[in-house]
């Protein structure tokens, strides 16, 4: 793959066609053979369709773009992506089945359609045109060899931040390779490849065994002394945990384990002995830790040594052998303390990614970032940056005796899609959460700035409304009914926002982690954690509070009504004292791990069953049916448009490849 493409030269006075288009190079105008429509193409767009189609079937580096369309500028990839994406949907094209670009994953882009030079009549200025066109072309020449220039004295620059460890490849393998899990003592290596399959290999990334599942596979642990592999399965709303050797043999599987289905819902299991595991499981809206013994048909429930408001982030054996709890606090750092509850060490930050390095005797972890550096914490408390990523982020760690750390390394683009799958919108950040109204404004949340925050986006023009930065997920926007405010969440506080900053921010009094929040009309607000529900007034007063059980709570505006999910059913009330009327009954498909209740002329919501995300209907007017209307895995949130339309916020062109640190010298 070249970063130096060959640009083929063609003459000012021709256009470029290909299939159902023409491409005037000149004035940057795109026409339609099928519409009859002209489109003056924004310039980077002109630029990168240029680019694509005089280097017709040869693959065009990211990094070249990048380079080519912004010299002498720092941007993120998110800026091609977006460029991209306004490209493909003006050609109507697809990222999945290209008619014209074509994604080479781990590459960059191909042009594949055919193109042809069709002639134009002369605009009588040939010689500057042509001036001009040699000019372009010198520069593209000079931009790639300045771009060949700065990747072969890049990787000395990069020495000098990351001389402790060497960065080695282990799996580079097309797909998604994540979740790795190194033994101590054998040249043995666990890890999962797409989701569905599970890698067992040596360390120089050479597969033994493969094993290949209809459901979601995660969290392989190797027992330190034996040869023996433990893995969670995710079936259905059950999480299974197996045992198995290195070529696959079945040796022990736990009794299956109700879960909630979400992304993470299980934690890796620790072993504590060479009989035994402690499992982590998310139940309820909770987190519950369980002892299992090899071999046995019950889960023992761990009393735990912490306050139950408190949230277990992980398990990690430490030094001399003792086992601790990684805990989140309510201020976002983390603690890690023994089985009695005394704290060893805390973290001024969340901590999501850890492994213990037995050689140093120090934690590996990430930092404050998006996860672009690990670091390493001694237990006293002194704090080393090991190493930050290139490209991606660090996603998961195992160490070995020997002091070596393997750790994998993601990238993805998220996309929000339209009915007809085009991308609206692409970034390499974490965009989700959209939510537009009838004004044509649309809110999200994002991790743009290393943190998330809530954003606005009016008339394309984005603005940053968070004036407080938090690591937890934001996990609800809501329009104010007029659309002159905003309602969102941060942890377990409520948010209130007009179009230009953060005007009240409240904690919400509730006991449990929130379900829903949402208006009630233009003055009030509430907020529902499954068995209370709190009204409160735009100064953040209480001016109610309801006892009332359920998994999800929206108001209807339009018919003055409290829709409840609970029990397996949607019911509704007239008032938060009234008794639930039955509307309609759902099947544990359609209730599974609930979120996102949203309504347009119809009622919406999001499920998850077997790693499935599901987006549902009710029509509220007419015949009581519930109809599935989109579904599809890594499906975050989705919007709903004014015409009825659901547009989807999907994690795609996920890339993940294993990685080993090679210590160079002690520290």
């Amino acid at each position: 793959m070249p970063d130096n493409p060959k640009i083929h030269s063609v003459s000012p006075q021709q256009n470029y066609s290909f299939e159902g288009f023409i491409f005037n190079v000149d004035t940057d105008e795109l026409f339609s053979e099928q519409t009859q429509l002209t489109h003056k193409l924004e310039p980077q767009a002109a630029q990168l369709l240029t680019l694509l189609v005089q280097s017709q079937e040869q693959v065009l580096s990211k990094a070249f773009l990048l380079k080519t369309l912004w010299p002498n500028t720092i941007v993120e990839q998110n800026n091609l992506y977006q460029v991209l994406a306004k490209l493909r949907k003006l050609l109507n094209d697809s990222s999945r089945n290209p008619k014209y670009i074509k994604t080479i994953p781990k590459k960059g882009y191909c042009f594949i359609a055919q193109v042809t030079t069709t002639a134009i009549e002369s605009t009588g200025n040939t010689k500057q045109q042509l001036s001009i066109k040699n000019i372009s072309i010198v520069l593209i020449v000079l931009l790639s060899v300045l771009l060949l220039s700065y990747f072969l004295v890049q990787p000395a620059n990069k020495l000098q931040t990351a001389k402790r460890y060497k960065l080695e490849d282990v799996s580079y393998q097309l797909g998604l390779e994540f979740d790795v899990s190194v033994h101590k003592k054998h040249n043995l290596m666990a890890y999962i490849k797409d989701i569905k399959s599970l890698h067992i290999a040596n360390k120089q990334g050479e597969v033994i065994y493969e094993k290949h599942s209809n459901f979601r596979l995660a969290f392989p642990s190797w027992q330190s002394n034996n040869k023996l592999l433990a893995y969670w399965q995710y079936r259905h709303d059950q999480c299974e945990l197996f045992v198995i050797t290195p070529q696959g043999a079945l040796n022990y599987q736990a009794p299956s384990i109700k879960c909630d289905i979400k992304s993470a819902p299980a934690i890796k299991p620790v072993w504590i002995n060479e009989e035994a595991l402690l499992l982590t499981i998310k139940q309820d809206g909770d987190i519950k830790i369980y002892r299992y013994q090899l071999g046995s048909s019950a889960l023992t429930p761990m009393p735990l040594a912490f306050k139950k408001e408190l949230k277990p982030a992980g398990i990690v054996n430490a030094w001399h052998g003792e086992t601790y709890y990684l805990i989140n606090n309510v201020n976002q750092s983390t603690s890690l303390v023994d089985f009695e509850g005394n704290e060893i060490l805390q973290w001024d930050f969340p901590i999501w990614l850890y492994a213990y390095d037995t050689k140093t005797q120090k934690i590996i972890s990430n930092d404050d970032t998006q996860g672009k550096s690990l670091i390493a914490t001694s237990i006293d408390g002194q704090m080393t940056t090991i190493i930050s990523s290139v490209e991606g982020i660090f996603t998961s760690l195992s160490t070995d005796n020997k002091g070596d750390i393997y750790t994998a390394i993601e990238h993805w683009q998220v996309n929000i899609r339209d009915n007809l799958e085009n991308a609206l919108f692409s970034t390499s950040s974490i965009d989700y959460l959209t939510n537009s109204n009838a004004k044509g404004e649309t809110i999200f949340a994002s991790k743009r700035t290393g943190f998330y925050e809530v954003y606005l986006n009016k008339n394309d023009t984005l603005k940053q409304l968070s004036n407080h930065k938090t690591q937890q997920f934001i996990k609800f926007l809501e329009w104010r009914p007029d659309f002159a405010m905003l309602l969102s969440n941060r942890a377990g506080k409520l948010a209130v926002y007009d179009k230009q900053s953060e005007v009240l921010q409240v904690t919400s009094s509730l006991l449990h982690s929130i379900k829903n929040i949402g208006w009630v009309n233009n003055q009030s607000f509430f907020a529902f954690d499954g068995e209370k529900v709190i009204i409160y007034d735009l100064l953040g007063q209480i001016i109610a509070e309801h006892t009332i059980k359920g998994q999800g709570l929206y108001y209807n505006h339009q018919q003055n009504l409290w829709l409840l999910f609970n029990n397996g059913q949607i019911s509704t009330l007239k008032s938060l004292k009234d008794k639930a009327v039955h509307l309609v009954t759902l099947t544990d498909i359609q209730i599974s791990t609930l979120k996102n209740i949203r309504k347009n002329n119809k009622l919406y919501w999001q499920s998850t069953w077997s790693h499935q995300d599901k987006i549902w209907q009710l029509n509220l007017d007419g015949r009581k049916t519930v109809e599935l209307v989109k579904e599809g895995q890594l499906i975050w949130h989705f919007d709903i448009t004014d015409q009825g339309d659901i547009n989807v916020s999907k994690m795609e062109s996920i890339e993940g490849d294993i990685k080993r640190l090679v210590p160079i010298n002690e520290f």
